[in-house]
């Protein structure tokens, strides 16, 4: 990630993060539609910038579909109900919840293989405002060099001594 300039003011910088934060979750969301993750659509609808913290939000389990699950913990059977729903998938004569029970059983045997789409989106997205970044950095310095001239050395008399 792009480390924060240690700046008086630094309005090019702020803009362009908080583009790249609106961006970020956009990326998310196309990301999770496109491998086909997000089938209530809850996931990919849940990305969203917070301008105030700078940070990208989203649905916890969003981070265990990335990250994928390790056998030994039954998940939660709701949200794959929920699932199971959205997709259409039926068994002999089994309801939603009794699918959903025996998905959750076979998630807590065997765990769920990662499907990463976190870190290659941020990364894609990085590479994307690199540049961007590179300008306005080199914009808030040229600003905050002028504000110090301004401030110590312009309209100042100066006394040489020969």
């Amino acid at each position: 990630m792009i480390n924060r300039p240690n700046l008086e003011k630094t309005p090019n910088y702020d803009l362009t993060f908080d583009l790249m934060g609106r961006r970020l979750a956009e990326k998310l969301k196309e990301a999770v539609n496109n491998k086909g993750i997000s089938a209530t659509g809850k996931l990919a609808n849940s990305f969203e910038y917070d301008e105030s913290a700078g940070v990208v939000t989203f649905l916890a389990y969003g981070q265990v579909i990335d990250g994928g699950r390790k056998a030994g913990k039954f998940p939660p059977i709701q949200p794959i109900e929920d699932w199971v729903r959205a997709r259409g998938i039926r068994a002999n004569d089994k309801t939603p919840k009794q699918l959903a029970f025996a998905i959750a059983t076979n998630i807590k045997k065997r765990g769920i293989k990662p499907q990463p789409f976190i870190q290659p989106t941020i990364s894609q997205v990085e590479q994307e405002f690199a540049n961007i970044f590179a300008q306005a950095i080199a914009d808030d310095i040229e600003l905050n060099a002028q504000i110090y001239f301004d401030k110590n050395i312009n309209n100042k008399t100066l006394k040489i001594k020969l």
